[in-house]
């Protein structure tokens, strides 16, 4: 296994770390995620399932994660409307019709197959400042 650091392209699920989203994995897209275990995380379980996703799908994650990180930059401003409904999606109101489109799209293709799923440890490094895209965010993934 190549121990290269790779694009990570979103961030969807954090807790102390990214726990889930879209990452490149050899090369090819993939969405991953966190496998918990019933103790308290430790920072040598960083374990992920992924599972491979086509390149359409990577760019509609992105699309989506963007309309996001509008509404968080405008958060951080002060400048977002309050939200009605605290389960509403984090997005801008001009953004919301596109971000729901977005998300009908995303529901089936960013999931664990079974048949291709893989168990891997996965390191992140880099950040983004706050506010600003994921830019030199990567992941380094290992064997367990």
């Amino acid at each position: 296994m190549d121990s290269r650091f790779e694009t990570v392209y979103t961030v969807d699920d954090y807790y102390d770390g990214p726990r889930g989203g879209v990452a490149d994995f050899d090369g090819r897209p993939h969405y991953y995620q966190s496998l918990f275990f019933d103790e308290p995380l430790d920072s040598d379980e960083n374990r992920f399932e992924l599972s491979p996703i086509s390149a359409d799908t990577r760019d509609l994650a992105i699309e989506a994660f963007l309309l996001w990180q509008r509404w968080q930059v405008a958060s951080f401003a002060g400048l977002a409307p309050a939200l009605s409904d605290e389960d509403a999606p984090r997005v801008l109101p001009e953004d919301r019709a596109r971000y729901e489109q977005l998300s009908s799209a995303l529901a089936p293709q960013l999931r664990i197959d079974p048949a291709k799923r893989l168990v891997l440890r996965g390191e992140f490094a880099g950040r983004s400042p706050a506010g600003r895209p994921l830019s030199g965010l990567t992941v380094r993934w290992t064997a367990v």
